[in-house]
């Protein structure tokens, strides 16, 4: 198990390099969406997530944080990481999102990582994580879970007829009980999906 503290002496190490080559456009006192992913391959429902969410959660701009590989997917279903980034790039292009390849540069793997080292390195800075309902339901064992969402705000993309089953999550009630600021983000009707998509290749 890697302890809490390691991710402080980690810190320290990346601030002295390559975290001043991934600079982001962030206004201090700033409120910025966090949204991550593979973007195996992106797809409309992607840009609808996104556009709704700044809305909704009334964002000064969204962070698009293209992933290398999800820890917990075969490296087999991914297509080449720059041809994914361009192909965000192209597709979700907005001036108020910033497509990244940050969690690249520093060679991130879990999304405590990356929220920890965007909080440390913008402390005046408001974050929301921005994620689907499914990932909800595991959330609860994501890697320092507790550590995240005293860190960052949950934006959750949930269908119209998930409202009651959420709040039953082991993850809901965390934060519930740890006093963590979330909003439920009901989802623009867009049936498709990166899976069936690659299905299709």
């Amino acid at each position: 198990m890697v302890r809490f503290d390691h991710y402080k002496m980690l810190y320290q190490v990346k601030n002295k390099i390559p975290l001043y080559q991934c600079t982001l456009p962030i206004k201090k006192n700033g409120h910025y969406g966090l949204y991550g992913g593979s973007f195996n391959p992106v797809h409309e429902g992607h840009k609808a997530v996104v556009g709704y969410a700044y809305q909704a959660l009334g964002l000064d701009g969204v962070i698009i944080l293209v992933t290398p590989q999800n820890p917990f997917k075969d490296k087999s279903i991914y297509t080449d990481y720059e041809g994914r980034l361009s192909e965000v790039r192209e597709k979700i292009s907005c001036p108020k999102y910033h497509i990244s390849d940050f969690e690249k540069k520093i060679s991130m793997q879990f999304s405590f990582e990356t929220i920890y080292m965007l909080t440390k390195r913008y402390p005046d800075v408001r974050f929301t994580f921005i994620m689907g309902s499914d990932s909800v339901e595991h959330l609860h064992r994501w890697h320092f879970f507790k550590e995240i969402i005293k860190r960052v705000n949950l934006g959750i993309i949930i269908r119209h007829t998930q409202r009651y089953q959420i709040n039953q999550l082991p993850a809901i009630r965390m934060m519930r009980q740890y006093g963590t600021s979330f909003k439920f983000i009901l989802k623009p009707y867009k049936k498709i999906s990166s899976t069936a998509l690659r299905a299709l290749r």
